[in-house]
């Protein structure tokens, strides 16, 4: 089975404590450094993280538990947490609905915080919210039409200006129609919701229609 993202790792340290858990239980995985992840359709920003740590996705919920389980909860010191101290509740309890987008320290880290604040954490509330968040992911992403417009613009700078606008089109279109992520329990679900996909495809089928277009010019000259 192929390997799949699983999680970002800025720490050195923290990421040899996750593969030393993994080693001993036998779980495989692969670990890369300073890898690019590009979503400009949507942010047009490119991020760096230190390390992206990759497992199959049968294995991300035994992950999950096994790193979790390693933490000790009272060696947990808010104090080493001032940044998330700074935070209001509203931002602290984000932080626990998307659990994979932090490390587990600052989960438990943000839910210390909460209770030193008196304020309730309802887990039965906590895994609803969790799962209305995933039942909206796996709806996918919505891209602008303005995006979409872009893109098959730049389908057809490729055959004017040069392939690189081609291959920019064909590229983002491949990904709104087909592109997939694996949420933290290794599930697959689209990254974009339906219309995003279709106008992907429509991207495809236009690139595909041009470059005939270009050939039957070019055997007829």
């Amino acid at each position: 089975m192929k390997l799949e993202f699983y999680k970002h790792i800025e720490q050195k340290s923290e990421l040899d404590a996750i593969v030393k858990l993994l080693k001993s239980n036998n779980i495989p995985y692969e670990v890369s450094s300073a890898a690019s992840i590009i979503d400009a359709s949507i942010v047009g920003t490119v991020n760096m993280p230190k390390f992206t740590l990759k497992l199959h996705p049968s294995d991300f919920q035994e992950a999950n538990h096994i790193i979790k389980d390693s933490i000790n909860v009272s060696e947990i010191d808010i104090n080493d947490y001032q940044h998330l101290k700074l935070l209001d509740n509203d931002e602290l309890f984000e932080i626990l609905r998307k659990p994979e987008e932090w490390t587990v320290e600052a989960e438990l880290a943000a839910r210390k915080i909460l209770e030193h604040r008196n304020v309730r954490v309802s887990q039965e509330e906590l895994e609803q919210e969790r799962e209305a968040l995933r039942i909206k992911n796996r709806k996918g992403k919505s891209v602008p039409f303005g995006i979409q417009v872009a893109y098959f613009i730049s389908i057809i700078m490729g055959f004017i200006f040069g392939i690189i606008f081609l291959i920019a089109g064909i590229s983002m279109g491949y990904y709104y129609a087909f592109g997939k992520t694996v949420d933290e329990n290794g599930n697959k679900q689209f990254i974009y919701d339906k219309k995003a996909r279709e106008g992907g495809k429509l991207m495809l089928v236009f690139a595909g229609l041009c470059f005939l277009i270009l050939c039957i010019f070019l055997f007829l000259q």
